[in-house]
């Protein structure tokens, strides 16, 4: 379960730059089978970091309805920080609470100096761990990868592949332009990208989360608009159900 709220929760993140700035701010509808199970919001605001370098700030709360708070209680929260020039990720926060799942971990990157401080906290024995990993320059954490994606030109048949680095692990990442298709949204039965992401690796928040299925809205803001799962034991849809966009003349 842990695997399939975090997938939704990072996946949601795609939408490209023409609609990407300051002050946007997206919410979803999570929903298992029929039945509206929680919600995600993400926030994204400008900023710098302790090296005075400008920065995007993005904050994601998942939570759970009152209901499924009974059955499987989510408190997740997710904080990054990367540049505003080359979306090299900074800070990347990951603090999980999914039924009685815990994980509290951060990534400290430096680009300057080729490697990233990977920490984890651990219940027992009530204590941080501290790892350092090379990393590629620049280097992105799995969001800040989507964000990227999302400034990119792209048609229906083009592969998009990108190299991730996060909790000590660098992984591939193929993005799959599927097709084009009428999807009924906030903004109308309008035409979407249908796009199909797969990571490479043993450790991947795929691995149990069977297919997933992003789709962006066909034009400039490429807004994420719907994000589907198929697994074992049903399926789970995140759909947008509110959208505030950026700020238009962002100093």
């Amino acid at each position: 379960m842990k695997n399939i709220i975090l997938t939704f929760i990072l996946f949601l993140s795609l939408y490209c730059q023409a609609g990407f700035g300051a002050g946007e701010e997206l919410n979803f509808d999570i929903s298992y089978g029929i039945i509206t199970a929680g919600s995600v919001n993400m926030l994204v605001e400008k900023g710098v970091n302790q090296d005075s370098i400008p920065v995007y700030k993005v904050t994601s709360r998942a939570k759970t309805t009152s209901f499924f708070d009974r059955l499987y209680k989510v408190r997740d929260l997710i904080e990054i920080e990367f540049s505003q020039n080359d979306f090299q990720t900074f800070r990347y926060h990951k603090k999980l609470r999914e039924g009685s799942y815990r994980q509290n971990r951060i990534n400290l990157y430096y680009p300057n100096l080729g490697y990233a401080n990977y920490l984890r906290y651990h219940r027992k024995p009530k204590k941080w761990s501290d790892r350092r990993y090379d990393i590629p320059v620049p280097s992105h954490d799995i969001f800040t990868t989507f964000f990227k994606v999302r400034t990119l030109e792209f048609a229906v048949g083009d592969t998009i592949q990108a190299t991730v680095a996060e909790d000590a692990k660098i992984t591939i990442v193929n993005i799959l332009i599927k097709r084009i298709k009428k999807i009924d949204t906030i903004f109308g039965d309008i035409d979407c990208y249908e796009l199909e992401p797969q990571l490479r690796g043993t450790d991947s928040i795929f691995k149990q989360s069977g297919d997933i299925f992003i789709y962006l809205t066909a034009d400039e803001e490429k807004i994420p608009v719907l994000l589907k799962s198929e697994v074992i034991f049903g399926s789970f849809r995140a759909t947008l159900k509110n959208y505030k966009p950026a700020a238009i003349n962002q100093p």
